[in-house]
């Protein structure tokens, strides 16, 4: 009997716990998605929705082209994503991942922050960092 019991509140705890998982699932889903429209896709039209109304201001589908050229130019192709670092905060959500290109061998951060209070993923900024420091 107690065997029975212990066996139940095993899979009472898992199945708790996968629907708290599941939970922050779809909203992670969303944010990989955006990066994977963001950078792999390369066509604003598919960020746009995902794009907080601070960053529209700024990060409009010229400066979007702008930037994807300027990393091109300076890095060439990306060759290589690989999901890092999941943060999950009240109101934000912060997803990194790690990047390498064709020109630049040096391995690098490409960083999302969302805002989440809305219950929807909003780009409120980005960032692409190296990890090795560069000398000159």
């Amino acid at each position: 009997m107690k065997k029975l019991i212990t066996v139940f509140t095993m899979l009472g705890v898992m199945l708790v716990s996968g629907l708290a998982l599941a939970s922050n699932g779809s909203l992670l889903d969303m944010e990989e998605t955006f990066v994977t429209n963001f950078w792999d896709k390369g066509n604003y039209k598919l960020v746009e929705p995902l794009l907080s109304d601070t960053i529209k201001a700024d990060f409009n589908e010229s400066a979007y082209k702008q930037f994807r050229k300027e990393v091109n130019d300076k890095c060439g192709k990306m060759t290589y994503k690989k999901f890092r670092v999941y943060e999950k905060m009240d109101d934000a959500d912060v997803v990194q991942y790690e990047v390498k290109f064709a020109k630049d061998k040096n391995p690098y951060i490409f960083e999302f922050a969302f805002d989440v209070s809305t219950g929807k993923p909003l780009l409120v900024n980005y960032e692409l960092v190296t990890l090795v420091e560069q000398n000159g």
